[in-house]
């Protein structure tokens, strides 16, 4: 992972902390929730992969038989 941030950025971060010293953790509080969300949302979209057996928008070659969605499904009148 790289960080790229530029000299007036960061000038504005150390401010930021002389300032309001709780700005960084909330700051980290808000990256952790961000990242914890992204992962466990991955995570269950594979143990959906391999539940059903196939990807995201891959169609099982056994479709009459095989009737697991990935996004529910119902009858159309």
């Amino acid at each position: 992972m790289q960080l790229l941030i530029s000299l007036p950025e960061m000038m504005h971060v150390i401010k930021s902390l002389k300032i309001d010293p709780d700005f960084f953790y909330r700051l980290l509080s808000n990256e952790i929730t961000m990242t914890t969300s992204t992962l466990f949302s991955y995570l269950m979209d594979q143990e959906l992969t391999d539940f059903l057996g196939r990807e995201r928008y891959q169609h099982h070659s056994d479709q009459i038989t095989r009737k697991n969605y990935r996004n529910g499904s119902y009858t159309r009148n």
